[in-house]
């Protein structure tokens, strides 16, 4: 029996008084929290039944989180849905969860007003009282993403396969219960949840956000002084942006993930925390880590570093052929991290092959085990029947010093079946950018096929998920109302 939230008890019995999680401007130490959590346990136990999904459906990150470990804690399984979205999405992704109860912020305060302001755990009983619960391989989590195409989609997590991602990020990077971590939220976003569950499992402060807001998150790290943090790439620019020359030298160590991270943005962030090692990792809701850059590697510039300890990679052609080192295809993972399911339409959507799955991610592993990505499956552009990955224009372009952001997309084409189209972002103070010049490097570095064959300008931002990914279907919708493509 081993599962997330099991040493919740320990802790509280050993450090009452240590912080738990703060939030909101409100504060919980372990004894606090640790009642919250086996309060909410035994109020889905009075409403459901063992391995029920149970939706919470929560704005706060305290309720959520104390929801969250007590659904867990009673063998249920907790299906995170984002309240800011539509009502009919939402409504879709708890049918396709097959969840039997919601709890919202109003459930989850009720439950605990009833039992007082002061509600803490009794550490006498605590101290005698078994530790049941389920076990590794029990399903715990099922979360929602839109990945970058507005679509939503649902994933289930087991116990087992984020306490391997625990150990990972243990083993690498030291973290415990020693550490203070921020999260900037919000905690429906399944890489800000993983960063407060890991540091509540291991007895470790969270200081976390029901929202993002910058400002607030400065005097966070002003004030509280956290050690490690997860943010994604969007988060980051904002604080440095609005930092006004601030330092934080506690931080020793930032995970960024969401979102593609370049060595621009590294510059721009690396002054707000200058002790602190900033690390890229390529993962996915699916898989947790599967490689990263380590601190003070040498790893080549456009690769996503190198799988992590028990991740095993492969590029596949089309008929499931391993390729040799250089050749892209598509990628295959094989670890103790990876994700049970999809849920709703079941495992007809997910590719399993063994102890390998594919979340249609395309890349290849360089002779030093680099691994490089050059697309997604279905972003994949065919014309004049070459395959092109949009990431191989888009680093392309991204090397214009004009060039602040760039998407690639494809509009159809009579002779060639499918063209690329780059929609730029500039950058405001420079110089207006020369879309021929783009176009002539591109037709240089990539030849004639895989050359773009329209540069259209995005005025401000590039359109983005909540995430903080490029929103392809925005870009679509933009190509097709702006291209104009020569023949």
């Amino acid at each position: 029996m081993t599962f997330i939230g099991m040493h919740l008890p320990a802790q509280a019995i050993a450090a009452p008084e240590k912080l738990a999680i703060e939030c909101d401007e409100a504060a919980l130490d372990f004894a606090a929290f640790t009642a919250w959590a086996a309060q909410m346990k035994h109020e889905v136990q009075k409403h459901s039944q063992p391995g029920d999904r149970i939706a919470l459906d929560c704005r706060r990150a305290g309720p959520l989180l104390a929801g969250f470990f007590g659904v867990i804690a009673a063998g249920r399984v907790a299906a995170v849905v984002d309240p800011k979205v539509s009502v009919d999405l939402k409504t879709a992704q708890i049918g396709a969860a097959s969840c039997s109860l919601v709890l919202d912020d109003d459930f989850i305060r009720q439950r605990l007003e009833t039992q007082g302001a002061a509600l803490r755990l009794n550490l006498a009983e605590a101290r005698t009282a078994p530790i049941d619960g389920p076990s590794r391989d029990d399903g715990f989590y099922i979360g929602f993403t839109s990945g970058s195409t507005g679509k939503a989609k649902g994933f289930l997590r087991t116990h087992g396969s984020w306490l391997a991602s625990f150990r990972v990020i243990e083993d690498i990077l030291g973290f415990g219960a020693n550490d203070r971590i921020f999260v900037p939220g919000p905690l429906t976003h399944s890489l800000h949840l993983f960063g407060a569950v890991h540091a509540l499992h291991r007895g470790a402060s969270v200081y976390a956000q029901s929202a993002f807001h910058p400002r607030r998150c400065l005097e966070t790290l002003r004030r509280n002084k956290p050690t490690f943090g997860y943010a994604t790439p969007t988060q980051l620019l904002t604080l440095a942006k609005l930092a006004g020359g601030q330092t934080f030298p506690s931080v020793r160590t930032v995970m960024v993930g969401g979102a593609a991270w370049t060595p621009a943005m590294a510059e721009t962030v690396q002054p707000l925390f200058p002790a602190a090692d900033i690390l890229s990792f390529y993962g996915a809701s699916e898989t947790s880590l599967i490689s990263l850059k380590r601190p003070g590697e040498a790893a080549p510039q456009d690769s996503v570093g190198r799988p992590v300890t028990g991740v095993r990679i492969e590029a596949r052609d089309g008929a499931g052929k391993r390729l040799p080192a250089g050749h892209p295809g598509l990628l295959w993972v094989a670890s103790d991290q990876l994700f049970q399911d999809y849920v709703g339409e079941g495992s007809s959507r997910l590719k399993r092959a063994g102890d390998f799955i594919s979340i249609g991610d395309h890349g290849y592993l360089d002779t030093e085990g680099y691994l490089f990505l050059t697309g997604r499956e279905n972003r994949m552009i065919i014309t004049s029947g070459v395959n092109v990955y949009p990431k191989e224009i888009e680093a392309v372009v991204q090397k214009v010093p004009a060039v602040k952001a760039c998407a690639v997309g494809a509009v159809p084409d009579v002779r060639r079946g499918q063209v690329p189209v780059v929609v730029v972002e500039p950058h405001t103070d420079m110089p207006e950018i020369d879309t021929a010049h783009i176009l002539r490097q591109a037709r240089h570095e990539l030849g004639a096929v895989k050359a773009p064959r329209a540069i259209l300008v995005h005025e401000g931002p590039l359109p983005t998920t909540e995430s903080g990914k490029i929103d392809y279907a925005a870009v679509d919708a933009f190509i097709v109302r702006g291209a104009k493509v020569p023949s």
